[in-house]
């Protein structure tokens, strides 16, 4: 990836201009970027449902149609 295209990347994503010179900064740079975006999406992952259903919804639905 070039340094150019490292700006169009959110700026709490862009490597500090110190680690540009080096790979191994960098790849540990967006390694720990990375791990930040899946802590902060924890909690937001899919449920499945034990019986394949969603009973809550079928209920609600139900209610409307009378």
């Amino acid at each position: 990836m070039s340094v150019l295209g490292w700006f169009e990347l959110p700026e709490d994503q862009v490597p500090p201009e110190e680690y540009w010179h080096s790979p191994d900064l960098v790849e540990d740079w967006f390694k720990a970027v990375k791990a930040r975006q899946a802590n902060r999406n924890k909690g937001f992952e899919s449920i499945e449902d034990p019986d394949g259903e969603d009973d809550f919804v079928d209920e609600e639905v139900a209610a409307l149609r009378g």
